[in-house]
């Protein structure tokens, strides 16, 4: 039998803090985008799926990284030219071709550290809409935010 996935946002405080604190504890470095989604999705709603891939092309362009890249990132969209199309925009806006870019879209609650990064995703954005870094605070030493189109 599988584990439900946890979520932040139907997380209570202690588990909040639980699995925060454990990635603070982690000698992991965290990078984030932060966009401000009312200003821009009425001028990209048409566009969305390509913004989406521009957005991640910057978060890979900043990772530091020796040998292979493994992507693992949620399967948000189920239309598997959308996922093709989004694969093929990482590996020809990225590939150096000395590396192996392996790619993986699954869903969120068959991966554990997705449900983390759910936790970490919540974190910031309590920060930017509510003003509330408490959780974000957490996990400061890790992380790495930019803010792009302020």
């Amino acid at each position: 039998m599988e584990a439900p996935e946890i979520k932040a946002n139907n997380s209570n405080q202690q588990t909040r803090e639980y699995v925060l604190k454990k990635v603070n504890e982690c000698n992991c470095e965290i990078l984030a985008l932060v966009v401000p989604k009312a200003k821009i999705m009425s001028k990209f709603d048409t566009i969305q799926n390509k913004l989406y891939h521009y957005l991640c092309n910057i978060l890979l362009r900043d990772i530091s990284y020796d040998g292979d890249l493994y992507i693992i990132i949620d399967e948000r969209d189920t239309n598997k030219l959308i996922k093709l199309n989004f694969e093929n925009y990482i590996k020809r806006n990225y590939n150096d071709g000395k590396r192996k870019i392996d790619f993986h879209q699954i869903k969120t609650f068959q991966d554990n550290g997705l449900q983390v990064v759910d936790f970490i995703a919540w974190a910031i954005s309590r920060k930017w809409n509510f003003n509330d870094d408490s959780y974000l605070h957490l996990i400061e030493k890790n992380i790495r935010i930019n803010e792009i189109w302020k």
